[in-house]
Parts: structure tokens; C-alpha cells; sequence
């Protein structure tokens, strides 16, 4: 019974993802206004009906993406804190590096995050306001440790700057993902590689001086 339960509950997980997988897709290409759960079934090709067994409403898929993104970017950026072979200012230039990487490779993600992050529901401003807080906890210890150790500007305020870095990442992220494949400046088009190596660079500096 134990055994059958087990794999009742791995099909069942593969499937929800399945779905959360799909739904990325939709929404990077149909206004909010536009979805239904139609249109997350027909993406994912299963019926409404089944759709309904895993979700009930639009906002509760919604939810779950911004859970299964927060628990992807723990399963990418944990390893990074925990690499003992990187000094703390080496940490926080990968995990940018690694952010930016992401919105190249799959800018569906960041394009949900740009599209939703000003229409939360209290139970997802909750999880934004604790995701940020953790993240920003994360970055401030990092650069109270290359204070410590010599390899970060001794003088910066660590909450602050962690806080910063976060938020200048992931909006620089955004920004990648939204406006792929290159943005206009000043009649100038920067690639993803060109703002990756402009943002590092200047990190780089705030971090050193």
C-alpha cells in the first residue's frame, strides 16, 4: 500500500509540473486578461477537467509558479554559498552571473516574474516579502564574511548593499528576459552578454573600493 501511495503521489507531482512547466509559456505570450484555464489546458494538452484536479483558479497556478521558482533558484544558488573554494566576493559576482545566465537561457521565468510582481495577491505578497528577505539576509552575511575576510569594501553597509545587489540583479534580469533579443540604448543594442559583463563589472567596483 505504502509503495502504490509513493507512486501515486510521483505521478501526481510529475503531472502538477507538467502543467507549471506549460503554464511558463502562456503566459510569456498572452495578457493576463487573456488567460483562462483553457488556455493553460490546451498548453499543457490535457482536458479542463483534469487541469481542475490540480488547480482550481488562474490565481493558484499563478502562486504555485512563484513557489516553484523560488524553490529553482534555492536548488541554484545554495551549492554557491556552500562552495568553500570561493572567497564571499567571488559568491556574489557567480550568483549574479548565474541570475542573468537564467534570464538568457530561460526568459519565460523572468517574464512571469516582470508580468506579475505589481499584481499580487496578499498570499503572494507574502511569500515575495519573505523570499526577499531571506535572499537579502543571504547577501548581507556573504558581504559581512568578505569584510571579514579582506575581499570586500570594509566600509559598505551590508544590509543595505545585499538588499541593492539583489534587486539590481534581478531587475537587470527582467529587463533581459522582456526585451530579448537585445535592448536599444541610445541607438546602440546591448546583448544579454554585454549587460551581464557591464553589471558584474560594476559590482565588481562597488564591492572593491
Amino acid at each position: 500500500m505504502k509503495r502504490q501511495n509513493a507512486k501515486y503521489e510521483t505521478t501526481r507531482e510529475k503531472a502538477r509540473n507538467h502543467i507549471l512547466e506549460s503554464a511558463y509559456a502562456v503566459i510569456s505570450v498572452t495578457p493576463f486578461s487573456a488567460l483562462t484555464m483553457m488556455s493553460f489546458a490546451d498548453a499543457a494538452k490535457i482536458s479542463r477537467q483534469t487541469l481542475y484536479k490540480y488547480f482550481g483558479t488562474i490565481d493558484s497556478i499563478i502562486f504555485a509558479l512563484k513557489a516553484k521558482l523560488s524553490q529553482e533558484f534555492t536548488e541554484i544558488y545554495d551549492p554557491i554559498f556552500a562552495d568553500n573554494s570561493l572567497d564571499a566576493k567571488s559568491k556574489l559576482l557567480t550568483i549574479t552571473k548565474q541570475t542573468l545566465s537564467l534570464a538568457d537561457s530561460s526568459p519565460d521565468r523572468f517574464v512571469f516574474i516582470a508580468r506579475f510582481s505589481n499584481n499580487p495577491t496578499p498570499e503572494e505578497t507574502a511569500l515575495f516579502k519573505s523570499d526577499l528577505a531571506a535572499g537579502s539576509g543571504k547577501f548581507a552575511e556573504l558581504i559581512r564574511q568578505g569584510q571579514s575576510e579582506g575581499s570586500i569594501n570594509g566600509s559598505l553597509d551590508p544590509d543595505i548593499t545585499g538588499f541593492s545587489i539583489l534587486n539590481i540583479t534581478i531587475g537587470a534580469a527582467t529587463r533581459i528576459a522582456v526585451h530579448r533579443p537585445a535592448i536599444t540604448l541610445n541607438n546602440k543594442e546591448l546583448t544579454a552578454k554585454d549587460i551581464e559583463d557591464t553589471l558584474l563589472h560594476e559590482i565588481e567596483l562597488l564591492l572593491s573600493l
